[in-house]
C-alpha cells in the first residue's frame, strides 16, 4: 500500500461521509491507498453505520475502534497499525479535492512533505474563505529556497498534506494535550523533515468550521495560562533533548505562537 489517508472520528454527524465520499472520489489509484477510519469513545451506532456505508464499495479501508476519546488517541493507535509509505491526515468533517492523493503523491520523496492549498467553509463549497495556511501557500508558492522557519506557517497542522511514514518514524501525538497537539506533533518530526513542497494551486483541502470542535472552545484565564506554560514546557523539551536536530527560529516561533494563541485568541 503507497497511502493511508487517517480519518479519526468522535460521535460523528451527517457530514463524516462527506468527506468519506470525497476520498472515495479521489483519481489516484483505489488499490494504491486505503482508508483507515479510528472511531473513538462511543462505538453504537457509528461503527455499524460507517462499515454499513463501505458494503459493496470497491476500497481498501479499515474501521479500528478504541474506547479512549481523543483526536491524538485515534491517530495513534492508526499510525501504529500501518503499512504503507506515506500518510495523509484527514479530519472528519473535511473534504479533499478528487486530485488531492494523487497532486501530492506526484511531488513525495523522502524526508519531503507535500503540502496542498487550504481554503475554508462552513455549509457550502461555493463559499470559501481562507486561513493561514492558504496564506502560507500563497507566500511560499513562488519561493526558491527553503527553511524551516519560513515554512513554519504549514507546520501548525497535521492536515492538508502528506507526510513519509520515516519521518513520523516513531513520534506519536501527545495525548496529554487536548489543544495544540498538531503543531507540536509537527514540531517533534520537523528533525526528520529535509524540505516542504508546495502542490499545485488546483489541490486542495477544504476545512469545515464547525463552532462544536474543540478549536472553538471558550477557554477560562486560568485554563489559558495552565494550557500555555504546559505547552511550552513541552516544546523546550523537545528541543533542548534534542539539541541540534531541531531549527532555533522555528523552536522560537513556536513559543510565540502559542503565547499569541492563548492570551489574544482563545478567550
Amino acid at each position: 500500500m503507497e497511502v493511508s489517508v487517517i480519518i479519526p472520528t468522535y460521535r460523528p454527524g451527517s457530514y463524516i461521509y462527506d468527506c468519506l465520499q470525497s476520498v472515495l472520489n479521489q483519481d489516484f489509484s483505489s488499490e494504491k491507498f486505503e482508508i483507515v477510519i479510528v472511531l473513538n469513545g462511543e462505538r453504537n451506532p457509528y461503527f455499524d453505520e460507517i462499515n454499513s456505508y463501505f458494503k459493496n464499495k470497491r476500497v481498501n479501508y479499515r474501521l479500528l475502534y478504541t474506547n479512549q476519546k481523543g483526536v491524538s488517541f485515534a491517530r495513534n493507535l492508526a499510525l501504529d497499525n500501518l503499512k504503507s509509505e506515506y500518510v495523509v491526515f484527514l479530519d472528519d468533517d473535511d473534504i479533499l479535492t478528487v486530485n488531492f492523493i494523487s497532486g501530492l503523491f506526484s511531488k513525495i520523496s523522502f524526508e519531503t512533505i507535500v503540502v496542498s492549498n487550504l481554503k475554508t467553509f462552513v455549509t457550502d463549497l461555493d463559499c470559501l474563505g481562507s486561513d493561514y495556511m492558504n496564506r502560507s501557500f500563497i507566500k511560499c508558492k513562488n519561493r526558491h529556497k527553503f527553511s524551516l522557519f519560513s515554512y513554519r506557517g504549514f507546520l501548525s497542522s497535521a492536515c492538508a498534506k502528506m507526510i513519509p511514514f520515516e519521518v513520523i518514524n516513531s513520534f506519536r501525538f501527545d495525548t496529554n494535550l487536548s489543544l495544540d497537539e498538531d503543531s507540536l506533533f509537527m514540531f517533534v518530526i520537523s528533525c526528520n523533515v529535509n524540505t516542504i513542497k508546495l502542490s499545485e494551486e488546483s489541490v486542495i483541502y477544504y476545512r469545515r468550521l464547525r463552532d462544536g470542535s474543540a478549536s472553538h472552545e471558550k477557554l477560562s484565564f486560568k485554563v489559558r495560562i495552565r494550557n500555555l506554560l504546559q505547552n511550552q514546557v513541552k516544546y523546550s523539551i523537545v528541543f533542548f533533548s534534542g539539541f541540534g536536530k531541531y531549527n532555533f527560529l522555528f523552536y522560537i516561533s513556536r513559543l510565540a505562537a502559542t503565547l499569541k494563541y492563548y492570551i489574544f485568541y482563545s478567550k
